[in-house]
């Protein structure tokens, strides 16, 4: 049973001395595992650039990279991950994220545990909240909103546009927050097509597990 399940371990199991391929072949040597399955889960992982590189010389992302290579060697059905998006640049998130989904894609079970509840919101919509040692089932997808923020080359003639079409949208920053309510994401590239506004870039924003966790853990309410 325990052969079919994995966890990602702390960077501290990490010797500095050695290389990523290292690593890997001690365990590939432990659990009797070949050669060209560590091979394999080098290139799964999109570590070949560096596996040959000294762990003291390898970042933050570059090292979970090699965790979860590590993980997953012996082709486990069930995972235990501990944040492991914590402190990754966005670039490492991304990869690390879109990795984990394409092991569960491949029949995978992952159980991953994390405070950040947007990336929990991109990565699944089953979460189980812990409260006063009872864990809370439930599922995100009656919680979800979707936001999506675009990036305009002239932002103040977007704004003028949304708000002479009755659109709602929030400034962030550089970019206008739309939230999809009324509309999909067809009708408001056809809107700034139609006013010839260009589009620079578009990004989704998926909110759910904050809104249930606000209601579960009373978050600003009544604490009498």
């Amino acid at each position: 049973m325990f052969k079919d399940v994995s966890f990602l371990q702390d960077n501290s199991v990490l010797y500095d001395y050695l290389n990523g391929y290292d690593h890997l072949a001690f365990i590939c040597d432990v659990q009797k595992i070949s050669k060209e399955r560590m091979n394999e889960v080098v290139k799964y992982v999109g570590m070949e650039s560096y596996a040959k590189r000294k762990i003291k010389d390898y970042s933050l992302g570059m090292k979970q990279h090699l965790l979860l290579a590590m993980a997953i060697l012996n082709k486990p059905k069930l995972m235990f991950l501990d944040e492991p998006l914590n402190g990754l640049d966005p670039t490492s998130s991304i990869l690390m994220r879109k990795i984990l989904l394409r092991l569960v894609e491949e029949g995978t079970t992952i159980i991953l545990s994390s405070h950040n509840l947007s990336e929990i919101d991109r990565v699944t919509k089953k979460i189980l909240f812990l409260k006063d040692g009872k864990l809370i089932e439930e599922n995100m997808t009656k919680y979800e909103k979707i936001y999506y923020h675009f990036l305009f080359s002239d932002l103040k003639h977007a704004q003028h546009v949304l708000l002479q079409e009755n659109v709602q949208a929030v400034l962030t920053k550089n970019s206008l927050r739309i939230p999809l309510e009324h509309h999909t994401i067809q009708d408001l590239i056809n809107l700034f097509h139609t006013y010839k506004i260009n589009i620079i870039d578009i990004q989704k924003e998926v909110i759910g597990s904050e809104k249930r966790y606000e209601e579960i853990f009373n978050v600003c309410g009544d604490k009498t």
